[in-house]
């Protein structure tokens, strides 16, 4: 699967859990039945992408602030978009590894998410979990970026951190963004 999350899912754009299993099964070259395929198809179905707690809290400080707001993520859209359906109306734009054919891997997908909100690096902040698509990357373009530690980090995550902003959940970042921009965030 990985893959086709990397790979083919920025190239192709798959837009339900059929043809994207059916490209692994592909790839594999394995075939199985029908009974078996929407057992697995069935199984990937059922399975949820939680939002971050305080995800609809986050995005409502951002837009008091007057921020621009993006989602930025590999996963395929019709991965998420019933679990943060509560959100999505309320975000400006939504970026997944096919809208502009990449994923997180590289700065390429922030650059063009800048690009289209017309945002310089310099003003932009990623906030995420992931250290390095979410923070590594955004930062050597400029970006500032907060890393989301919900758990305290053992040492050697807490050294391959070094000098990044932490914060343990949505909240506590927007209270960092809220002091960035000079303003009490709401």
């Amino acid at each position: 699967m990985a893959q086709i999350h990397h790979t083919d899912y920025p190239r192709y754009g798959y837009t339900d859990w059929e043809r994207y299993v059916g490209r692994a099964f592909e790839i594999t070259h394995l075939r199985p039945n029908e009974l078996t395929f929407r057992e697995v198809v069935g199984e990937y179905r059922r399975t949820r992408l939680n939002p971050l707690p305080f995800a609809k809290e986050a995005v409502r400080r951002a837009k008091k602030l007057g921020l621009k707001t993006a989602l930025v993520t590999s996963v395929a859209r019709f991965r998420f978009e019933r679990d943060v359906r509560n959100i999505l109306g309320s975000i400006d734009f939504v970026v997944d590894g096919h809208t502009f054919h990449c994923d997180k891997s590289g700065p390429e997908i922030y650059l063009r998410t800048l690009q289209a909100l017309k945002v310089s690096p310099g003003e932009a902040v990623m906030i995420g979990d992931e250290l390095e698509g979410d923070v590594l990357f955004p930062t050597r373009i400029g970006m500032r970026a907060i890393l989301l530690q919900r758990e305290k980090p053992s040492w050697e995550e807490s050294q391959a951190i070094g000098g990044q902003v932490v914060a343990r959940d949505l909240r506590q970042a927007m209270d960092i963004v809220g002091a960035w921009t000079g303003k009490a965030s709401p």
